[in-house]
């Protein structure tokens, strides 16, 4: 039987502006109707011609008619290049899934939209022919399989944000990147082959998403802000021999997080005690929820620790400074320093910082930092 797919907010082709309404198809999954909006007019499309109440050049502009107003992008053609392999529960009313556009490289098509309903639709696995998909299309869906292809070199940011059922995910080996947001709020995704071509991971990729453990390939060099943050089941990161660069809070507020390895050929980083170290500056860069500060570091850095699990902690005599905001919003119970005497409490301003002229006495629990650990970005500890 024939079925109508609603298409608010999913066609866009050469406009800004998304082309609104409902397309009816018939079992082949080929157009037979067409009620459309497009840039405020009324076009009604059937049998491949199409018929409007607006100005004709002001239809052109959105690719899908010449300036005649005859249709130049056929339904029938787009419609029928969705060749999904999908498991679909057939109580469901949704009767078609995504559209495919030509991106001038012959057989080969970009994903170029998305129906967010989805409903009904649990697997998807794209064709050899797609090349690209792209922002925003599978978000908000309830797909739990998606298999992507090698021929896919690019996902678009936030691809399949909030597609909180998703469990399985192919990644195609060849992209460079793992878009901002593309798994934000995935809270089912626990596992995750992360290919080894890609190089860096932007901001927010895994926002809240439910990976339980994280291997970051040798090739990746950069994790941006927020990229793995609040990742509650996530227990485990293995870190590669390329990491550089890693961004504010990328793997914080991770309460859960117990384990951290580098490969032996980082030049930036090392693990010691289940902290992340940099080298050069012998800085803890992110703890865990097991951690156990080395004797020969010297600085606990800015939210270290943010969010973090980590219950007791000692302070080892090398430490020379805790950073603002090192236990902001931790699990942290007990503080112990090992030479409590010679620092100074310290609060950093717009500009500039100031110190108080009394030293805390830090073996008092109410004077030292796990008592402050939710003062935020203001307040450090240095030694005088």
């Amino acid at each position: 039987t024939n079925g109508v797919l609603g298409l608010n907010n999913l066609i866009m082709l050469k406009g800004e502006k998304p082309i609104s309404g409902e397309v009816t198809i018939n079992k082949k999954g080929l157009v037979t109707r067409a009620e459309i909006v497009i840039n405020g007019y009324n076009v009604i499309c059937e049998n491949g011609t199409c018929r409007s109440n607006g100005k004709a050049e002001a239809l052109s502009t959105y690719g899908l008619f010449d300036e005649s107003g005859k249709m130049v992008v056929n339904y029938n053609k787009l419609v029928s290049q969705y060749h999904f392999d999908v498991e679909k529960d057939y109580s469901s009313t949704a009767s078609a899934d995504n559209y495919y556009k030509k991106n001038g490289s012959g057989s080969m098509y970009d994903i170029i939209t998305n129906n967010s309903s989805l409903s009904g639709v649990k697997k998807i696995v794209l064709p050899d022919t797609v090349t690209k998909i792209g922002v925003y299309a599978f978000a908000d869906s309830s797909i739990e399989t998606i298999v992507i292809p090698d021929s896919v070199t690019s996902i678009g940011g936030a691809a399949f944000y909030h597609s909180r059922n998703l469990k399985n995910v192919t990644l195609p080996n060849g992209i460079k990147e793992i878009s901002a947001n593309v798994f934000n709020g995935c809270s089912s995704l626990a596992n995750l082959s992360i290919p080894e071509s890609v190089k860096e991971i932007k901001s927010r990729a895994f926002y809240e998403s439910g990976l339980e453990i994280l291997n970051l390939p040798n090739n990746v060099t950069s994790i941006d802000d927020y990229a793995f943050y609040k990742n509650q089941s996530l227990s485990e990161v293995n870190i590669g021999s390329s990491l550089k660069y890693v961004g504010t809070d990328s793997l914080n507020f991770n309460t859960n997080l117990e384990t951290i390895t580098v490969d032996e050929g980082n030049q930036k980083y090392y693990t010691q005690g289940n902290n992340l170290i940099e080298k050069s500056t012998k800085r803890i860069v992110l703890g865990t929820k097991n951690s156990v500060i080395p004797d020969d570091v010297l600085i606990i850095g800015r939210r270290s620790f943010i969010g973090s699990g980590v219950e007791n902690i000692t302070i080892p005599a090398s430490v020379t400074m805790i950073e603002e905001g090192a236990f902001s919003g931790s699990s942290l119970v007990t503080m112990t320093f090992e030479d409590p005497d010679n620092w100074k409490k310290c609060f950093k301003g717009s500009s500039s910082s100031t110190c108080d002229s009394n030293s805390p006495d830090l073996t008092n629990p109410s004077q030292n930092p796990s008592y402050y650990s939710l003062n935020g970005d203001t307040l450090f500890f240095q030694k005088k």
